[in-house]
């Protein structure tokens, strides 16, 4: 009798307000910054460049929302200035102030599946 054996990805579970999802399939995350010019008086070109707040902007793919594995459930739709934690591989990554960019959902069988979320963020931590 022979196996064959097929690696699997670390599970990263999502939690949104302290209410845990579901599982994760990926996730990137991007630092988005527009730097401010600052000009003098007659001149053309900017003297100097300022920085300005940095956002976040996480994106979020296959997150399995199934309520028989994930008991309690949570509507994306009317979620407004919410705290987003990902945990994983021994790391949590906290994103607060969000909101969502962008949101498709597909549904199967009683399992909801967000196929992809885009999600803006005020403020990242790392949590240990």
């Amino acid at each position: 009798m022979s196996y064959s054996m097929t690696p699997i990805a670390p599970v990263q579970e999502l939690s949104i307000n302290s209410v845990r999802l579901g599982a994760v399939r990926s996730f990137s995350e991007q630092t988005v910054g527009v730097p401010i010019p600052v000009h003098a008086i007659g001149q053309s070109l900017p003297i100097g460049v300022v920085r300005s707040v940095a956002h976040y902007e996480v994106r979020v793919s296959r997150l399995l929302t199934d309520k028989r594995v994930f008991s309690e459930t949570l509507s994306p739709h009317q979620l407004h200035g919410f705290t987003l934690l990902i945990s994983g591989g021994g790391r949590q990554i906290c994103f607060a102030g969000c909101e969502f960019i962008s949101l498709s959902v597909r549904y199967e069988l009683g399992v909801g599946t967000v196929e992809e979320a885009v999600i803006y963020a005020a403020a990242r931590s790392e949590l240990s």
